[in-house]
């Protein structure tokens, strides 16, 4: 058993899912924060910038303006009998970052690998939370499609439907993109040449829109409700 199954285990065995232990915080906006990484071999010469990367996009979510509730997805290639391994939703910033730490890339045989059922798996655990959602995909290969009766076509659908944000740090090609156009969100090419830096300053522009991206959501609402008042006064 890896050592992400063993910390993920450990998380399951002392918590329920969906409490986290996240209680809401005055004047922040709650948003659902679903990582999906791939951990296959192929993403060895990428994994400890990523980690590092992604332990910089916790930190700063956390510190935002935003009450982000995390879910963290580590897949491989399930054809090859990977399982994904699926937190629940509300883990702790900390506990996600020690995952993170204890990843180690194994598996996945040769591209393409399981992401679409990652995605859809991942998307489940958060299925009646009414908050905005944000899914950030981080991969290097293609997917398999359609895999274990799961298509594109559905996911961006359901994406679209659930109006989920989705990010990606991947290659720039279908179905990622067409994922992207369906939410309105935003695709990083990954290429093999990208240090930590580089890494950290994507995942700082993915924060600063998430945030922006939420406060829009919010001016939204509230002129939503103001121009229902204006209707309802003018009606009577």
């Amino acid at each position: 058993m890896s050592p992400c199954n063993n910390a993920t285990n450990h998380w399951r065995g002392t918590q329920s899912a969906g409490q986290g232990g996240i209680m809401p915080q005055q004047g922040r906006r709650r948003v659902i924060v679903q990582m999906v990484l791939d951990a296959t071999e192929s993403m060895e010469r990428y994994l400890r910038r990523v980690v590092a990367a992604m332990l910089f996009f916790v930190d700063e979510l956390t510190s935002s303006n935003l009450e982000p509730v995390f879910c963290l997805t580590i897949f491989r290639d399930e054809i090859e009998g990977e399982m994904p391994e699926i937190g629940p939703l509300g883990m702790p910033p900390e506990k996600i970052k020690d995952i993170l730490k204890n990843t180690r890339t194994q598996g996945g045989g040769s591209i393409p690998e399981s992401a679409l059922p990652a995605i859809w798996k991942t998307l489940d655990v958060a299925e009646h939370e009414t908050d905005q959602k944000v899914l950030f995909l981080l991969t290097d290969a293609p997917c398999h499609n359609p895999e274990s009766g799961i298509s594109a076509q559905g996911v961006a659908a359901r994406l679209a439907q659930k109006q989920v944000l989705f990010f990606a740090c991947s290659p720039k090609i279908q179905p990622y993109t067409d994922f992207v156009t369906a939410t309105g969100g935003l695709l990083f090419p990954i290429t093999p040449d990208m240090d930590a830096d580089s890494f950290k300053a994507m995942l700082s522009a993915l924060t600063a829109t998430t945030v922006k991206t939420m406060r829009m959501a919010e001016t939204k609402r509230l002129m939503d409700g103001v121009s229902a008042d204006l209707k309802t006064k003018l009606m009577r």
